[in-house]
C-alpha cells in the first residue's frame, strides 16, 4: 500500500496545490505568478501579480482559461511543479516575476521557483511559497546573480528586500573603506561616540539642542571648515 507522502505526479502534490478561479476576464496562461483576489464563486480567485508589493501565492500549473464553467485551473503554491515548459532556463536557474506575471532571471524580488529540468514539456520546477515582496522585513531578501568582492550592498528599492552591487565602495581586508568620496552631515542632531583610537571628521560642525559629541573614550575631533 502506497503512502500518499510517496506519490508523485502534477496532481499529487497536497498541499502544495490548489484549485482556484480565474475571475480577470481574460486567461491566465501557464507559469504566470499569482496572488489571491479573494474569494470567487466556489474557489479562492486569482490575478497575476503587477507590482512588488503584492504577495506571490504560487505559479498556475497550466493555462486557466476566463469562461465562466471553465474557469477552474490549479497552482502551485509550494514544491515541484511537474509537466511544463521549462526550455527557456537551463537547470538550477533561479526565477523572479516581473511586474506582469511573467518568470524571469532578473532578481526583482523574492525567489519564485528553481529550474530542476529543462524540458518543453516535461519540466521541472521547485516553487519556493508564498512571499510577501513589499512588507519590508519578511527576511526573503535576495541580491544580484554576481556581485564585487568585499563591496557594500545597498538597496534596491524600497521594498526591503532586493539588493544591488555596491557602486565602487568597498571594505578592506583591514576594516577601511575606501571609496571615491564621502558625503557628511554637519548638523548633529543625536549623540555621536567617538572611542579610543577612533577620530570623527566633520565638515563645519552644528550641534542642535539634542546633539552631542561624546569624547570620553578617548577619540579624537575633526572640525574642517
Amino acid at each position: 500500500m502506497s503512502l500518499h507522502a510517496a506519490l508523485a505526479g502534477a496532481d499529487l502534490h497536497a498541499p502544495s496545490n490548489y484549485l482556484v478561479e480565474n475571475d480577470t476576464g481574460s486567461t491566465i496562461t501557464a507559469l504566470t505568478v499569482v496572488t489571491f483576489n479573494g474569494i470567487g464563486t466556489t474557489f479562492p480567485s486569482i490575478v497575476p501579480i503587477t507590482s512588488s508589493g503584492q504577495t506571490i501565492r504560487g505559479v498556475a500549473l497550466t493555462n486557466i482559461l476566463a469562461t465562466a464553467g471553465s474557469n477552474i485551473g490549479y497552482i502551485t503554491a509550494l514544491g515541484f511543479m511537474i509537466g511544463v515548459n521549462t526550455s527557456a532556463w537551463a537547470e538550477g536557474t533561479k526565477l523572479f516575476s516581473n511586474n506582469a506575471g511573467g518568470l524571469v532571471t532578473t532578481p526583482t524580488g523574492p525567489l519564485v521557483a528553481t529550474v530542476y529540468k529543462q524540458d518543453a514539456v516535461n519540466g521541472w520546477l521547485f516553487i519556493e511559497g508564498p512571499a510577501g515582496s513589499g512588507s519590508g522585513g519578511g527576511g526573503d531578501v535576495v541580491g544580484p546573480p554576481s556581485s564585487t568582492n568585499q563591496a557594500i550592498a545597498v538597496w534596491d528599492g524600497t521594498t526591503g528586500q532586493l539588493l544591488e552591487d555596491g557602486p565602487g565602495t568597498n571594505v578592506q581586508p583591514s576594516g577601511a573603506i575606501a571609496a571615491q568620496g564621502f558625503i557628511t552631515d554637519q548638523e548633529v542632531t543625536g549623540t555621536v561616540i567617538v572611542g579610543a583610537n577612533q577620530a570623527w571628521v566633520a565638515p563645519s560642525l552644528n550641534l542642535t539642542l539634542t546633539g552631542t559629541i561624546d569624547l570620553t573614550g578617548g577619540g579624537s575631533l575633526i572640525i574642517v571648515d
